[in-house]
């Protein structure tokens, strides 16, 4: 949720997951002070990624010429593992 101009004539508040509040924020300007109002993690069903689609993942980010930690913030995100898990294997892939 992110409140704007609260108490004011152009208060408006603003509800979706931070990905969706980060696209509005391209795809339009906001002027003045911005709150934004965490909540707790809704528990949503992330299928997790098998090993292969992970490694294949790692192996064409890595070739981009990212850097490890990036890598493994990114897969750790779409595919439904713990980062630590995936910067191991991101660490792994690399040698």
């Amino acid at each position: 949720m992110t409140p704007r101009e609260l108490t004011k004539v152009h208060e408006e508040f603003v509800r979706g997951s931070l990905g969706e509040l980060a696209q509005l924020t391209r795809d339009r300007e906001m002027l003045g002070e911005v709150t934004i109002v965490l909540g707790p993690r809704q528990n949503v069903d992330t299928p997790v990624m098998s090993d292969e689609e992970m490694d294949r993942l790692i192996d064409a980010e890595l070739g981009r010429g990212r850097r490890p930690r990036d890598v493994a913030d990114e897969v750790a995100l779409v595919s439904g593992r713990s980062k630590r898990e995936v910067y191991t294997r991101v660490i792994e892939r690399k040698r």
